[in-house]
């Protein structure tokens, strides 16, 4: 019997002993990775598909999260597709994101930056003409067809207020149409409009900037302009916060990079091989004067921001003031 009970216990000690081990975290165990799906713009103007490219940067990624790089036309388009859940990271603008969260009611938090206009002694977006075109001030545009990327973006919104304190309003003195940012030259050229917003990177093509001249800039609407940023689904934020921590740390230690003097010339093989096209495409990519300016640290320009949100407001272009620092989240 005494033999009998010894291989009972001993079973029983065995039994104990692999159910510990099952109960130890083994590598291969660990939770997958949170894929991250973030919409993202045109490259180089939006570094974000470029960041994370350079993978030695990311400590966290492959650990904790992976992203799934998605290209959006503009941010309007983005309103419908953050309700479907269908990105769960979006590119937008403050005008946009003021439509997604007063009108569409979509819970939104504001983590990075993307970029900015005004900055003196930085690339600012503008309204150009062709050289021959009679158009010669802000209030030349009377009577004639503007393009704006799409209703409700950046652009529209600053081409709106610029024009409005130039003393026009739209569909009354002239008429706003929508045009894709690789389609303005074609459109302008063509006379299917009179002035078009060709941005970065067109306006650098030697066969369109040899043809067109500026007219008026962003500027001209608000000063300083916390143009666009990336801002997460609050849903998906109080899900998976620790992912999005590693993901946003990955985000600003590859940006410091790509901002560094002494890496711009790896930056842009980069961004030519994710683009695929020539590296002498990109030589206004990454300088002071013909590109974008971005905060050091990727961080929001929350009191830039809440001033332009405000313009809108005293403008008519929002119903209500929205208090911004509500939807803003730094940590």
């Amino acid at each position: 019997m005494r033999h009998i009970a010894g291989k009972k216990l001993t079973f029983m000690a065995l039994s104990i002993a692999f159910l510990a081990a099952l109960a130890v975290p083994h590598p291969e165990a660990a939770a997958a990775p949170v894929k991250i799906r973030i919409a993202h713009g045109i490259p180089p103007a939006h570094l974000t598909p470029l960041l994370f490219q350079k993978k030695e940067l990311l400590k966290n990624y492959g650990k904790t999260y992976e992203v799934q790089l998605i290209y959006v036309a503009n941010t309007s388009a983005q309103i419908p597709m953050l309700a479907a859940k269908e990105i769960d990271i979006t590119w937008t603008a403050y005008s946009s994101f003021a439509a997604a969260v007063m009108n569409a009611k979509l819970d939104l938090k504001l983590i990075l930056d993307i970029l900015s206009y005004g900055e003196p002694g930085h690339f600012t977006s503008y309204w150009s003409v062709m050289k021959e075109s009679p158009i010669k001030s802000i209030k030349d545009v009377k009577g004639k067809r503007i393009a704006v990327p799409a209703f409700g973006t950046a652009l529209d919104i600053a081409a709106r207020i610029a024009l409005k304190k130039a003393g026009l309003e739209a569909n009354k003195d002239y008429t706003p149409v929508e045009v894709n940012f690789p389609n303005m030259f074609a459109m302008l050229s063509q006379g299917k409009v009179d002035i078009a917003a060709i941005t970065t990177p067109f306006i650098y093509d030697p066969k369109i900037s040899s043809k067109v001249r500026k007219v008026f800039g962003a500027e001209a609407a608000m000063g300083k302009i916390q143009a666009l940023m990336h801002a997460v689904r609050g849903d998906f934020l109080a899900k998976n916060r620790a992912a999005v921590q590693d993901m946003a740390e990955d985000y600003v230690r590859a940006w410091r990079w790509f901002l560094t003097p002494a890496n711009r010339e790896e930056a842009l093989n980069i961004a030519a091989k994710f683009t695929k096209r020539p590296r002498a495409a990109y030589e206004w990519a990454l300088t002071r004067d013909k590109d974008s300016y971005r905060d050091p640290y990727a961080q929001v320009d929350i009191k830039v921001l809440q001033g332009n949100l405000d313009v809108m407001h005293q403008m008519g272009y929002l119903k209500e003031r929205l208090d911004i620092s509500k939807f803003a989240d730094t940590s």
